[in-house]
């Protein structure tokens, strides 16, 4: 497989493969798929922001949001729009096609 997101390295002997990927993109789930079934590598490794890493990590975050502290606050529009775009994002890395906005 060819393309321009993948990167090989070779460093002390050993191949590392490096795929930019869009964490939304249909296409890019399908490109890594692709590799790791390949070349059926010893190890993979997923580099995560902190925001991506902790949605993934803390499944009791909503159970601990205190909703009436961020009315309060003032931030509820905000809470509203962060939901708003996470629907979104996880939609767009659901589908089978990629979705163009």
């Amino acid at each position: 497989m060819s393309s321009d997101n993948i990167y090989r390295i070779e460093m002390d002997g050993r191949q590392f493969i490096l795929i930019g990927t869009a964490h939304v993109s249909r296409k890019s789930v399908d490109e890594v798929k692709e590799i790791i079934e390949t070349e059926k590598p010893d190890t993979v490794c997923v580099e995560l922001c902190k925001s991506h890493y902790w949605s993934i990590t803390d499944t009791d975050k909503w159970k601990n949001t205190d909703i009436i502290k961020i009315i309060k606050e003032g931030k509820a529009l905000l809470l509203l729009a962060n939901l708003l775009l996470s629907s979104y994002q996880k939609k767009m890395g659901m589908s089978k096609k990629p979705i163009v906005a």
